[in-house]
């Protein structure tokens, strides 16, 4: 059980702060403000941000390659409010059995936001950011295919208030996947097949070390006491690795979850 539900917290969390963080890029790629990402007016140093990019320990002079207090608490803010809508109370310093911690996540999505500003530097350098009408061509093919049903249509006007609201979303998601599938052909070209003949010539060994399933279980007297588990878990009244330190016969694995 825990090594399902947690991984699909993170995915939530990181994919909606990662959603919020490329905002600013799609504004710089479409041609908007430039400079500080929530277009404030205001001029701050490196040494007011968050963090950000450095060559040879000096700060780039670029604030966009800062990362800045508002832009980090609103990406942090808006994920978290993201998954407590969906029902998950996070721990503010520690991880639990299923979920990571808001200080978790707030590490995640650091990490992020300086991953894609690395990201976005390289491009620029080496003039690969993809341009407004690569963004707004792609985004426009996207949401056209999901409007073109109309109970699809229905149902992200009443998830996202508006098909314009959606369309933005979409874009800024296109902006980013644009903007790495550029980096990547130009840093790694020949990926594809580097990695086809890293498999072929690593088959064996990575058969050996990755080749395995890890399974937990849960031994009882009865297919009536499984049942009734399998119930209580799937409800969420009880987590897996609680059930079975409560419920199994099998002491060996019982003390471990399972």
């Amino acid at each position: 059980m825990k090594s399902i539900q947690r991984p699909v917290v993170w995915v939530v969390a990181i994919l909606f702060g990662v959603g919020i963080i490329w905002w600013s890029v799609a504004q710089y790629i479409g041609g908007g403000p430039q400079g500080n990402p929530q277009n404030t007016g205001s001029v701050i140093s490196f040494s007011e941000s968050v963090g950000g990019l450095t060559k040879d320990g000096t700060p780039l002079s670029d604030s966009k390659y800062w990362i800045t207090y508002s832009e980090y608490e609103t990406s942090v803010r808006d994920t978290l409010t993201n998954l407590r809508s969906q029902g998950y109370n996070l721990d503010p310093y520690f991880d639990t059995e299923n979920y990571p911690s808001e200080m978790g996540i707030r590490y995640d999505i650091f990490q992020s936001l300086v991953d894609q500003k690395t990201l976005l530097l390289y491009a620029t350098e080496n003039e690969v950011l993809p341009t407004a009408e690569q963004v707004d061509s792609e985004t426009k093919r996207v949401v056209d295919q999901y409007v073109a049903d109309e109970e699809t249509k229905s149902a992200i006007i009443y998830q996202y208030g508006s098909v314009d609201a959606f369309t933005e979303l979409i874009r800024d998601y296109v902006a980013t996947q644009l903007l790495t599938i550029n980096v990547t052909n130009k840093a790694i070209p020949d990926i594809d097949e580097r990695f086809q003949k890293y498999v072929e010539e690593n088959l064996e060994d990575l058969k050996l070390n990755y080749e395995r399933v890890d399974a937990n279980h849960i031994l009882v007297t009865d297919e009536a006491s499984a049942v009734e588990i399998k119930t209580m878990i799937e409800n969420g009244e009880i987590s897996f690795t609680d059930a079975a330190t409560r419920f199994s016969i099998d002491t060996g694995t019982a003390v471990y979850g399972g």
